[in-house]
């Protein structure tokens, strides 16, 4: 391949709006880019910032990095970029505009290269009266005369021969010089950097250069391996979902119901909202339903705890009621909602605790409800577990109610979900759930003609028009320590097709790997002879242990399905609480469930796993189906369609793939990327190893699958993106 980097900063086909230029840094420096001496943002903050349009051009719709070439006192700022193996020659060529021209000679620089100990080898600066100067260690190399003006865009492109010397630049298309040089330092080229900037003491705020579409290629390839003359456009084109068969992808766009949701995620300092401490958030002893829209950016880790809603203020005996999901010392990492009766520790009860373990970057329902006397947990309106008893009277207390955080005292913040909210509704007085229901698709209805229970409503906040009450006691909602409504705007389409809004760094496609579950339930003591099938093996119910695959009857249920559990997994207790010569169940594994329940688990994840048998002879026992469920496969592949090009787009150079995976798991995996061409020929990528850290990969195809020749635009507005999963 000639084409090594290419990239665009976000071209072309995105909406309008910052966050498309916040998603784009956000990737760069997750590491794409190394930085040097500065920092990638999406805000002006002293370092770099992506920006749409040029300041001086508001008919431009590019995306351009600016604010590398910034000079300030003490300071600079350069993005370096590593290359995938070092180079003895190579043509680099970008778009680029100046503020102004420096003030002080070779203080702003275009770009530099390096060797593989981060040695200089040659640095093109700009002259104060917009000369070019290339020096190259053993001296300069400058441009006959000014070539460069301020507030003007200006394609540059330059090759560089580092075993006999050569280079040539061009600026729009006309050659600024041609000449041999002897390079201070012979190595090859490992690694080279775009605008930075040397110390000086001058500070000027409008100092800085932009650029964009920057292509490095190495002219050892078929195709692109000379000058382009030309000004070529980095082409951001995103993949197509307007067909629905997604074959077993899933998209999951940040932006939930409505437009906006509320960011808890990335912040330097814990972040909450909150609402001042009325009586209308007190549950007192009656039925109420807390639910909302949650999605985990991090799960908490250790024993720290992610509180998803609260009025909980521990330090000074203010606890009612909190629900929350811990780290995985803290409560076997459940999902746990937890209440007082007078405000102290000594009445803390955990009323509710179910295993459970999102995955992030997934939207999920939550409502814990209490129905007449019951507390019932729903995830996406499945309840989880049986009914819990509850008739307490949860403490008034004058803690203030919390969304994403349990808030100390006036500033101080703790348990913080890392993540985004939306549509959290809290409702006192009713229980709006009592059995499994389809959530929501939608945002909640506002007022009394869409909603008969509206006057129920205590808090409601959609974070569409900011951080703000929508339900009819109107609360003032205070937002400590940069917690902010967002508006994504990727809707919902994940894959982002043509004329859909600009796509969020946090957007992204899933395949599940699943494995089948089913609960088995117990509401009273079994009888001698009764069975539970779990898959090929058959355990029987017994009084007094005789032979293999027998599980005693405990003095309770706990212990009953404890030794059922140590029976399938074949546990300690053997000949104690189940039969000598037992063998572990190779279809399922097993573990103990709160409220009596155990929660079996087929041995190997997918779909195959739904036919495992589950059944019982129970008369108080029960399943939650005949047949293990929920197994799901990661797809053999899946193809999109691409966006057409940008009019008038006549030549293209190459198409680059550019994938962000991770798993949720351990183990190991394996994808591979393939360009399709229209006829059906493909060509295919690396294969990628994925762990459990997301992590960037590029793919680039120069040639056209079908006919080995170059590309065209019809190869790119008819081909086809396909993802494989390897291992």
């Amino acid at each position: 391949m000639a084409n090594i980097h290419v990239e665009g900063f976000g071209l072309y086909g995105f909406g309008s709006g910052t966050h498309a230029g916040a998603g784009v840094a956000a990737a760069l420096l997750a590491g794409i880019y190394a930085e040097v001496g500065g920092k990638v943002t999406g805000n002006i903050d002293g370092g770099c910032e992506l920006i749409e349009g040029l300041p001086w051009d508001d008919t431009d719709e590019s995306y351009w990095l600016r604010g590398v070439g910034s000079v300030q006192a003490g300071r600079t700022y350069t993005l370096r970029r590593v290359l995938p193996s070092p180079l003895t020659t190579f043509i680099i060529s970008f778009r680029l505009s100046l503020a102004q021209l420096p003030q002080e000679a070779t203080s702003t620089v275009l770009f530099d290269i390096r060797d593989n100990s981060n040695n200089v080898m040659g640095t093109m600066f700009v002259a104060t009266t917009g000369a070019l100067i290339w020096n190259y260690g053993n001296g300069t190399v400058t441009t006959s005369g000014p070539v460069l003006v301020a507030e003007a865009t200006h394609h540059f492109e330059m090759s560089i021969n580092k075993t006999t010397g050569a280079i040539a630049a061009y600026v729009d298309e006309v050659q600024v010089f041609n000449t041999t040089v002897d390079f201070a330092d012979d190595d090859a080229v490992a690694q080279y950097t775009v605008g930075s900037a040397s110390t000086v003491t001058t500070i000027n705020d409008r100092n800085y250069i932009l650029i964009t579409d920057l292509i490095v290629r190495d002219t050892s390839g078929t195709y692109n391996n000379t000058f382009p003359i030309g000004d070529r456009r980095v082409a951001t084109l995103l993949v197509d979902s307007d067909d629905e068969d997604h074959q077993g992808w899933t998209p999951e766009p940040l932006q939930r119901f409505g437009t906006g949701v509320l960011s808890l995620a990335d912040t330097a300092s814990a972040a909450v909202v909150t609402a001042a401490s009325i009586t209308a958030t007190n549950l007192g002893a009656g039925d109420f339903t807390i639910e909302g829209s949650f999605r985990f950016d991090v799960l908490p880790t250790g024993s720290a705890a992610a509180t998803l809603f609260s009025k909980w203020r521990a330090d000074n005996n203010q606890r009612s009621y909190q629900l929350y999901k811990g780290g995985p010392d803290l409560n076997n990492g459940y999902l746990v909602f937890r209440t007082s009766t007078d405000g102290t520790s000594g009445t803390v009860a955990d009323k509710v605790m179910w295993p459970w373990e999102p995955d992030v970057g997934v939207w999920y329902h939550i409502a814990l409800c209490r129905d007449g006397g019951d507390l019932l947990l729903f995830i996406d309106g499945i309840q989880q577990g049986l009914p819990i008893a509850d008739a307490d009277t949860y403490f008034a207390g004058s803690a203030r109610a919390a969304l994403g955080a349990e808030q100390n005292g006036v500033g101080g913040v703790v348990s913080t979900f890392d993540g985004w909210l939306d549509e959290v509704r809290l409702t006192v007085g009713l229980s709006r759930y009592s059995a499994n229901f389809a959530p929501p698709t939608d945002k909640f209805p506002r007022g009394a003609f869409d909603d008969p229970d509206w006057s129920n409503v205590a808090l409601l906040a959609g974070f569409d028009s900011g951080i703000a009450d929508d339900g009819p006691n109107t609360l003032t909602l205070t937002a400590v320590n940069s917690a902010t409504a967002i508006t994504p705007g990727d809707g919902d389409a994940a894959y982002e097709t043509l004329n859909k809004h600009t796509p969020s760094d946090r957007t992204f496609i899933q395949a599940a790997l699943l494995p089948a579950m089913g609960t088995f339930t117990l509401t009273d003591l079994p009888t001698a002879a009764e069975e539970v099938v779990l898959g090929s093996e058959t355990y029987t119910f017994v009084a007094a242990l005789t032979t293999a695959f027998d599980v005693l009857i405990g003095a309770d249920i706990e212990e009953t399905i404890s030794n059922l559990i140590a029976a399938i997994n074949t546990g300690p207790g053997e000949g104690v609480t189940y039969g000598t010569g037992t063998t572990i169940n190779v279809d399922a594994g097993a573990e103990l469930l709160p409220s009596s329940q155990m929660l079996a688990i087929a041995a190997t994840p997918g779909a195959a796993g739904n036919t495992i048998p589950s059944t019982t002879t129970c008369a108080d026992g029960s399943w939650t189906d005949t047949t293990l469920d929920g197994g799901a496969d990661i797809p053999g592949y899946s193809a999109f369609g691409l966006e057409p090009l940008p009019r008038g787009v006549t030549v293209v150079d190459s198409i680059t793939l550019m994938t962000r995976q991770w798993k949720t798991d351990s183990g190991s995996a394996t994808t591979q990327t393939a360009f399709e061409g229209p006829a059906g020929a493909a060509d295919q990528g690396t294969d990628r190893p994925i762990s459990t850290s997301p992590t960037f990969y590029a793919d680039t195809f120069e040639e056209d699958p079908d006919t080995n020749g170059v590309l065209t635009p019809s190869t790119i507005n008819n081909g086809q993106v396909r993802i494989n999963r390897t291992t």
